[in-house]
């Protein structure tokens, strides 16, 4: 058991497992082994397979809390948000200052669609924890599906100040800042991505959007020229492109992308909106 600790704690969560499956096997009762089990599981990416050791846990000693919160995460990232609930509430019962408890039923209440609920708790996170950069995060996530990009900004901000693990952050705050028309912040945001990650198509697509809607056409189409060169049939770019072509008068350039939106049909409403503008475009000698 110890050994599997040492091997989890060093990042080797599959050979830890082996250990986890000798201190079962001679001690079946042992309820941490369960636990820890369920942990490398958790960590190799397989819920399917946590879930189960977490319950053995919990049946072993049902005061244990954390046994509950994994189980919540691991049926979670399973898509079953309705059963992570219902274990945070659990875990929260038996410790109810613990801040990363809430910050998971959260985004359970995310999940569900309750954001206000959601908020509540990333609110009482940040109480507990004042420097919980994912409580921000996630709130500032929340905040944003609700439309209410001015409290999600400052959420998105914070929890990029407190730490490195968030680096969506940018982008999601990039977003927002879209929304309610700071567009030279967006287009710093999507830079920070893109200089992180010089291959994200939607980075780029993003960026050239930001300048698109600020009126600086030129500049956005190297940027969506750069995103389809990553993804050649990303129809989100091919959109922005066209857009930017009709902005230029470049009506044939603007055609062709429209078009090829429709072939690909992968994104019913852009199909739409493409139809929309071919109807609209007259082009010289017709």
């Amino acid at each position: 058991m110890d050994r599997g600790l040492a091997l989890q704690g060093k990042g080797d969560p599959a050979r830890a497992l082996e250990d986890y499956n000798q201190a079962i096997s001679l001690q079946p009762e042992l309820a941490l082994a369960y636990f820890h089990r369920g942990l490398a599981f958790g960590e190799m990416g397989d819920p399917t397979h946590a879930i189960p050791d977490f319950t053995q846990a919990i049946s072993l000693q049902p005061d244990l809390p954390e046994a509950y919160s994994n189980r919540g995460l691991a049926c979670f990232f399973s898509g079953d948000p309705e059963r992570a609930l219902a274990d945070f509430d659990q875990a929260i019962q038996l410790d109810p200052d613990f801040p990363e408890l809430y910050n998971g039923r959260g985004l359970a209440y995310s999940a569900m669609g309750d954001y206000d609920r959601a908020i509540a708790d990333s609110t009482r996170a940040i109480s507990l924890r004042p420097d919980f950069a994912g409580a921000y995060y996630y709130r500032g996530v929340a905040y944003a599906s609700q439309g209410d990009c001015q409290q999600a900004i400052p959420d998105f901000g914070q929890a990029i100040a407190l730490g490195p693990a968030f680096p969506g952050a940018y982008a999601l705050r990039g977003h927002a800042c879209i929304e309610i028309g700071h567009y030279d912040l967006a287009a710093a945001d999507f830079g920070w991505v893109i200089e992180h990650n010089p291959y994200d198509a939607a980075a780029y697509n993003s960026r050239c959007w930001a300048h698109f809607k600020a009126g600086r056409s030129e500049q956005a189409l190297p940027d969506c020229e750069k995103s389809l060169e990553v993804a050649p049939d990303f129809v989100h770019a091919l959109d922005s492109r066209a857009r930017v072509y009709l902005a230029l008068g470049r009506l044939e350039d603007a055609v062709f992308d429209f078009e090829h939106i429709i072939e690909l049909g992968s994104e019913p409403e852009l199909y739409r909106q493409a139809a929309e503008e071919l109807s609209r475009i007259s082009l010289p000698g017709d």
